[in-house]
């Protein structure tokens, strides 16, 4: 198996000449598709990071005998 061949970008569609094997995106789309994935790395872990406090909370909320929305309306300070 030769280990350079000309393939297009999997985004653009533009030629690369003497692409690895392995490789998929331009250098100009490579950079782009690495931003992409940081932002929606940053994003999972706020989603993670909100999904443990909702399970806090509600731990409270059943320590207290009350639902999740009851103690929220309680305790917790209005936003706004």
């Amino acid at each position: 198996m030769p280990k350079y061949s000309d393939k297009p970008c999997a985004r653009c569609g533009k030629m690369m000449l003497h692409a690895y094997c392995s490789q998929r995106y331009c250098k100009a789309c490579a950079l782009l598709v690495r931003s992409d994935d940081a932002i929606i790395s940053r994003a999972k872990q706020r989603s993670r990071r909100a999904r443990s406090e909702i399970a806090r909370v509600n731990a409270l909320a059943r320590a207290e005998g009350k639902t999740y929305g009851c103690y929220v309306a309680l305790h917790e300070p209005r936003k706004g």
